[in-house]
Parts: structure tokens; C-alpha cells; sequence
């Protein structure tokens, strides 16, 4: 007989998202917007890492969601791929128990033409894509695997999200 995990609920509940316009109003509880003519500097509380990433299509539902407590983290599109971003707020940095507030869970749709910067413990999830393969420059801090907090919505919160383009 093999044991099953121990859960405190069996019902999941899926949070549906519908992807939003990214503007930087609507980004602001969550990060900010590269926007032509304006730079803006970027946290990393330690030694950059930039990366050129591929994300390959996947399903649209999300089942965990991370955040960096000491650093943001920036995603710059390639090839002007189109798409989505899920986002929560920051909670407690000094809270090593913290879970996101899935009731402020966000998606971003984002077009392919502008950098995202993420605020210091921003919950997120790496952009999803439909169709063929997206490429980011990411950019982080050098040990941000280190600097990463993961939870895991069915288990500690007892939720999925779903999200549609």
C-alpha cells in the first residue's frame, strides 16, 4: 500500500486570471516598466547575473510562486515574443513563512517590447508562453538561487491559478 501525502484540505481552488494591459500604473504594486527615455536603476544587494533564457511553452496554470527577498530581478524581451506575467505583491521580507496574497495575484500580459523590473519580493512565476519558445535577458543577482523563496500554492494555501490570455 503506498501512503499518500498528508494534506490538510482535498479541495483546490483554481483562481482564474485574465491577462491585463501592462501599463505602469496597473505594474506599479508589483515592479516597474522600461519606458523610452527613462532609465532606472536596479537592487541587486550583490554581484550581477545576466542571463539569456529560453522559456518553452507550457500550461497555464501555476502551481507555486517565488520571490527574491534581498534582490529584484529584471526580464528583458527577445524577439518580441508576446507573453504573460503572474505576479503578487510583496509580503514580509523578514517573514521566512510568508505566502503570497492571492487575492492582489495579477497577470501581465506582456507584448515583447518592454522590460519588466521586479520590486524586492515580488511573487511570481517565469513569464508563460503559448506557441513557440520565448528568449529573456534576465537579470539577477549572481547567487539569486540563494535569495529564493518558493511556496507551493496547492500545499500551503490550497490553491492553483489558471490564467487566460
Amino acid at each position: 500500500m503506498t501512503a499518500k501525502p498528508a494534506r490538510i484540505s482535498t479541495e483546490i481552488r483554481t483562481i482564474e486570471l485574465r491577462a491585463q494591459e501592462l501599463t505602469p500604473d496597473a505594474f506599479a504594486p508589483y515592479g516597474t516598466v522600461s519606458l523610452a527615455g527613462r532609465s532606472d536603476t536596479l537592487d541587486l544587494g550583490g554581484p550581477a547575473n545576466v542571463a539569456q533564457v529560453c522559456v518553452e511553452p507550457r500550461s497555464f496554470y501555476i502551481d507555486f510562486l517565488a520571490r527574491h527577498i534581498h534582490s529584484q530581478q529584471m526580464y528583458v524581451p527577445l524577439g518580441g515574443r508576446e507573453s504573460i506575467l503572474v505576479v503578487a505583491p510583496p509580503s514580509d521580507l523578514s517573514d521566512p513563512k510568508a505566502v503570497p496574497d492571492l487575492d492582489r495575484v495579477a497577470a501581465f500580459r506582456l507584448d515583447g517590447t518592454r522590460a519588466i523590473t521586479l520590486h524586492r519580493g515580488t511573487w511570481h512565476r517565469t513569464p508563460l508562453v503559448a506557441g513557440s519558445a520565448a528568449h529573456f535577458i534576465v537579470v539577477d543577482r549572481l547567487d539569486t538561487l540563494e535569495d529564493l523563496d518558493l511556496v507551493d500554492l496547492k500545499v500551503n494555501l490550497d490553491a492553483e491559478i489558471s490564467v487566460r490570455p
